[in-house]
């Protein structure tokens, strides 16, 4: 027979068997979790004194609170200002695109007139006489015409932070709020849980 129908008389009889479907999420130190159990526990009478059923019900136990387990270590986790009631981050891009284009013409133009005269004399007379006469006309125009053209755009990005306390609660209330968290320990919390699901209110 057990030594005595408790959680102790049941651990002393047989631990490996009792806490054969105990698990417990990533994080937590699984052996102060049974130890801290059998100290809030122990001395109480088991609502079903079977180690057999007790031992499938402690895997059923682990199972079902797994998710409020790993929530308690996630939110004392968490990495936050506690007197600060007001935290808001942002984050914004700019955009600008632009395109140019254009063009310049440059133009020139010349006119030229004149003539040149070709006289000759021969060789027993001291006179000259016209022989020929060029006429000289010329015109002509000259020009470019260049063109420019771009286009880009370009890009900035901007964040901001703005954190604070808008004044709907004290800095003193926050301070007993975070005071009350910091009091908060998981441990005893889920030997408090096991209490209610497995224990008699009374002591024998």
């Amino acid at each position: 027979m057990l030594a005595k129908i408790t959680l102790i008389g049941m651990n002393e009889y047989d631990s490996q068997k009792l806490w054969a479907h105990f698990s417990m999420p990533s994080g937590y130190d699984e052996d102060l979790v049974k130890s801290i159990i059998l100290e809030n526990c122990g001395e109480l009478p088991l609502l079903h004194p079977d180690l057999n059923y007790v031992s499938w019900r402690v895997g059923v136990f682990c199972k079902k609170h797994k998710w409020t387990f790993e929530k308690w270590l996630e939110l004392l986790d968490a990495d936050y200002d506690p007197l600060v009631n007001y935290d808001r981050t942002e984050e914004w891009t700019d955009e600008t695109e632009h395109s140019e284009s254009g063009s310049s013409t440059t133009a020139a133009s010349s006119e030229t007139d004149g003539s040149t005269l070709h006289q000759v004399s021969a060789y027993n007379v001291t006179t000259f006489s016209d022989a020929t006469n060029d006429i000289i006309h010329d015109e002509g125009t000259s020009g470019s015409e260049t063109g420019t053209e771009s286009s880009g755009d370009s890009k900035s990005t901007h964040k901001g932070m703005v954190k604070g306390n808008i004044g709907v609660t004290t800095s003193q209330a926050m301070w007993l709020a975070q005071s009350d968290l910091a009091r908060f320990n998981v441990y005893d919390n889920i030997a408090r849980m096991f209490k209610r699901e497995f224990c008699l209110g009374i002591y024998v």
